[in-house]
């Protein structure tokens, strides 16, 4: 049984680096019993499977979608995966300082904003108050990047660039790490679940 979500020492790693297309081998295991009761005993991975009672386990500290495959001919073969699947691990959304208060996914109300229209970023908190006091608890962003010629919210001239215009108060060009001051706010003392804007990736290597 093999799975692309990072697995070390049979954990599942949020830190470690998600590639989609790199695979790892599961480690099976087989109930067994001890003084204690049943417990999991490991059989290693790349095992052939002959009894109903094997099974592999993750702990699963990333969400997403993920996909596994299984080969039943021979560990080692050539042939490739001889069967298949996805399997989706839902997100635990966290709030507030250290991320101790938690929004059930049952109970998100998510509320878009066009960046382009918040104006300068001083004036953010007093625009997205309207936002809280209406009882949303997640925040959508639309691109904080520099706009292109049409100022259409998602036509982007510069991936790398803010947007000028939220600096327009400031006397300087503003930075991501500005907009990240307003975003930490928002969650640990609002209690508002968002996605940071993110600056390109190109920037961030």
């Amino acid at each position: 049984m093999f799975s692309c979500i990072p697995v070390e020492d049979d954990k599942c790693s949020e830190q470690a680096e998600f590639i989609r297309n790199q695979y790892y081998g599961l480690e099976w295991y087989r109930e067994a019993e001890d003084e204690a009761g049943p417990a999991p005993a490991p059989l290693g991975t790349g095992l052939l499977v002959t009894d109903t009672d094997f099974y592999c386990q993750l702990r699963l500290a990333r969400a997403g979608s993920f996909h596994y495959y299984f080969v039943y001919d021979n560990a080692e073969s050539a042939v490739g995966p001889q069967g298949s699947g996805w399997f989706h691990v839902a997100p635990t959304l966290r709030v507030g300082p250290g991320g101790r208060d938690e929004i059930p996914l049952d109970g998100i109300m998510c509320h878009t904003v066009l960046a382009k229209c918040l104006g300068p970023l001083p004036r953010w908190e007093s625009t997205l108050r309207v936002s809280r006091e209406a009882g949303y608890n997640m925040l959508h962003f639309t691109p904080v990047q520099e706009l292109g010629a049409s100022r259409s919210s998602y036509s982007i001239a510069n991936q790398l660039r803010l947007n000028p215009q939220f600096g327009a108060d400031a006397g300087r060009e503003p930075t991501f790490a500005d907009v990240e001051n307003v975003v930490s706010k928002l969650r640990t003392e609002w209690k508002v679940s968002l996605e940071r804007p993110e600056r390109a990736a190109g920037e961030r290597r």
